[in-house]
């Protein structure tokens, strides 16, 4: 299980549980910047993924949506505001 030092540094308003909810919804963000990406490079390329990406976009094609949002939540690229409780 992916536990960054991130949730250690959780203020007293917000929750492990708000953060895994956070991660979850920029993963699936993730995961669909991908997919779109893969389809314009798909439908550039006659129906077929280019063999010769550069290794950077072949990283980030191959890469696990999770951890990539876990990696961007723990570099403040991201982050995410506690909804108050009712």
């Amino acid at each position: 299980m992916l536990r960054p030092a991130i949730a250690e540094d959780l203020k007293e308003d917000q929750n492990i549980f708000a953060l895994v909810i956070a991660v979850s919804k920029r993963a699936r963000e993730i995961t669909d910047e991908i997919e779109s990406k893969k389809h314009l490079l798909i439908e550039k390329n006659s129906g077929k993924l280019p063999a010769d990406l550069n290794a950077e976009l072949e990283e980030y094609f191959n890469a696990k949506p999770v951890r990539l949002a876990v990696e961007e939540f723990g570099r403040k690229v991201f982050n995410f505001v506690p909804i108050a409780e009712r």
